[in-house]
């Protein structure tokens, strides 16, 4: 049994074991940004294992070894070694070769490989495994290889095989398994987590991919606002919500569009479409992506779709309970032009608040970044309604002009799957001097998350705090003044 690093360690505990660590393979400084490339060690691999011979010193597994486009790779493993013996251990590929800096990987603990070997060397050091991020150690052609230097100046070698995993599930290899908090967090997401999963979702996403629009009867000629429903795991929603819009006879202005991001429910969603039109008589598009790309991609794809001059971005698990609930929402961006977002009262089913605006808090448990909050969740609504100015409004159920939505180029798909595009495409419209509210008066309610039921996994509360990197180095860290305009 493999377990990680536990978040209960003392934070200087475990950067001291990081030293020891590396001071045992060599000196580096903590948390180096980057790799030390050896041109001497980049004479290729013919493929002969040349480091079983150094048994007697090192021992040293690549459990994987994940491709991250164009020369990178995300590699976890585990050593064992004789004190002072061992130089340097590397990762290569024809003439690309890369020095693994210990003090900067993430530490696994190892039970089992202490187990197995800790009594050859001596060697009590539980976090002996690692997961390391090389940006350039990838040739496309050539035989990926480890090889392990020792301070006497012999040299050993022996193959990787890399895995076949790509997009998604690559992602979610690289993040599964490890538990990140407290101050470690920086260093585990700029060094390893966060360039990994950059490069596998940028590859992703250029990919080419195909999409099908299929109608269901004629949309209005000139719709008042076009609504965009991603539909990703839980497609029966469809059918609810179309339900609740068909007894609504404003819905008749609107221009409805599903995008599907489940490329493996594209024939049970046809089935139910027609079925779903067949019943409530109310039009609809369908836009069929071949590709599963995540909520901020997929609702950029309805985004192009848009016909009418404002478009409504909204969940499967959400259901209108105010009548003209869009409609309404768009009432009060014509109103105020200084508006550049609006948003309903959204609801339990309990009828306790869900979401009433938003605001950002930092949490120490994850660096101090901050994640977003919502006001007064949980609560009992007030009755009396108004527009409440906020910092931010989920994009559960978010409108706006689509003239503005296209000039802001929509949510930044640097978010993977779906987390803090919102927050972010909130702080891209105060930049442009406009407010965003949430009208109090209209209300939904949103079954939160429950669209995402697939998505289930410690490595999706990783794949949360990627995102929440992103956000932070692009408008809270060092990157925040390229985000902002002059």
């Amino acid at each position: 049994m493999v377990n990680h690093l536990s978040n209960k360690a003392p934070a200087q505990t475990r950067r001291r074991a990081r030293a020891v660590v590396a001071a045992a393979i060599e000196e580096a400084p903590l948390f180096q940004s980057a790799p030390v490339v050896d041109a001497a060690a980049s004479v290729g691999f013919s493929g002969v294992d040349t480091l079983s011979p150094l048994s007697s010193v090192v021992a040293l597994a690549i459990d994987e070894l994940i491709v991250c486009p164009p020369h990178g790779a995300l590699v976890k493993g585990w050593v064992l070694g004789l004190p002072g013996f061992v130089k340097a251990v590397r990762i290569g590929s024809g003439p690309r070769s890369a020095r693994i800096d210990f003090a900067s990987t993430v530490p696994v603990q190892r039970p089992d490989v202490l187990q197995a070997h800790g009594f050859r060397f001596g060697n009590e050091q539980l976090e002996c495994g690692f997961i390391a991020y090389l940006p350039d150690v990838v040739t496309e052609g050539a035989l990926l290889h480890v090889e392990v230097e020792l301070h006497s100046g012999e040299r050993g070698a022996r193959g990787i095989t890399p895995s076949r995993k790509r997009g998604n599930e690559a992602v979610r290899a690289v993040l599964e398994g490890t538990d990140c908090r407290y101050a470690d967090i920086d260093g585990f997401f700029d060094s390893v987590f966060g360039p990994a999963v950059r490069a596998l979702s940028t590859e992703g996403l250029a990919e080419p991919f195909e999409v099908e629009q299929v109608n269901y009867g004629l949309s209005p000629a000139k719709p008042e606002c076009t609504l965009v429903v991603p539909l990703y795991g839980r497609i029966d929603y469809l059918e609810y919500q179309l339900a609740l819009l068909s007894a609504d006879p404003a819905s008749r202005k609107l221009d409805i569009v599903y995008v599907l991001d489940d490329p493996p429910q594209r024939r049970e969603l046809l089935t139910l479409a027609e079925a779903a039109y067949a019943r409530f008589r109310l039009p609809f598009r369908l836009l069929l992506s071949s590709r599963n790309r995540g909520f901020g991609p997929a609702s950029n794809l309805g985004l192009k779709a848009a016909r009418a001059p404002y478009v409504a971005f909204v969940n499967s698990d959400v259901f209108p309970v105010t009548a003209d609930c869009i409609g309404r929402l768009v009432a009060r961006l014509k109103k105020d032009p200084k508006l550049g977002a609006v948003g309903p009262r959204l609801l339990y089913a309990d009828g306790s608040i869900q979401h009433e605006g938003c605001y950002f808090r930092g949490l120490p448990e994850f660096g101090g970044w901050s994640f977003v909050e919502h006001t007064n969740k949980g609560r009992r609504p007030s009755a009396e309604g108004e527009l409440l100015s906020v910092p931010m409004i989920t994009a559960a159920c978010l409108v706006m002009p689509t003239l503005l939505a296209h000039e802001l180029e929509g949510f930044d798909e640097s978010y993977v799957i779906g987390d803090f595009e919102d927050a972010d495409l909130c702080r891209r419209i105060a930049l442009e001097k406009l407010a965003v509210a949430v009208d109090t008066s209209v209300v939904c309610h949103h079954l939160e998350r429950q669209s995402q039921a697939r998505l289930g996994g410690h490595w999706r509360m990783n794949l949360t705090l990627f995102n929440a990197w992103v956000h932070q180095r692009r408008w809270i860290g060092p990157a925040r003044q390229k985000a902002s305009k002059p």
